[in-house]
């Protein structure tokens, strides 16, 4: 997966993420989803992870940003490597690609959203598709008293060319028995 290449690389240090931390995302994500989806019932969303719906439901409200597709697989039969972007939709009239994160932005997410929108572009190739319908990059922080921050990421060929060298030392550490 993108975030599986991305650690092996060294490029993701996950020594100081919690299980606590990794429920509390996965909670806010699904809830996120449930409200994109029309179908959240907020008297079952937990005080933990209330202001971080709140956040998400603000940046809906400000930006008129409209989910076309939710935590999405990606592949790309190119590089033989798969991931899951959290939303794919339309803000400010562009088609966006972002990523959801409870905590601080990190700097590898630019990686993280460059690695999935090659792998849609690849998938838009294996169809005859050859229009790349990402036009922005973003990431997307929510934090527990309800603030957001949007973040806008620069793609670009060399981040690509990063994302798709630590796709080959990926591959190169697994075909050659070194510790991926």
């Amino acid at each position: 997966s993108v975030t599986t290449i991305l650690k092996s690389a060294g490029i993701i240090d996950d020594r100081f993420y919690t299980e606590a931390g990794r429920e509390r995302g996965t909670a806010v994500h699904l809830a996120c989803q449930l409200l994109d989806e029309d179908d959240l019932d907020w008297d079952s969303v937990g005080e933990e992870i209330s202001g971080y719906l709140k956040a998400y439901q603000s940046f809906k409200k400000d930006s008129g940003f409209k989910p076309l597709k939710i935590e999405e697989g990606v592949y790309n039969r190119s590089y033989q490597y798969a991931g899951r972007y959290d939303r794919l939709g339309e803000i400010d009239g562009k088609i966006g690609l972002m990523d959801i994160k409870t905590g601080a932005i990190p700097t590898w997410v630019e990686l993280q959203l460059v690695g999935y929108e090659t792998a849609l572009f690849d998938m838009g190739r294996a169809f005859q598709n050859l229009v790349n319908p990402v036009e922005e990059l973003f990431a997307l922080q929510l934090r527990e008293n309800g603030a957001y921050t949007l973040k806008a990421i620069e793609g670009g060929r060399e981040k690509q060319e990063v994302f798709l060298s630590a796709v080959r030392l990926y591959h190169w550490k697994k075909n050659n028995g070194v510790k991926v």
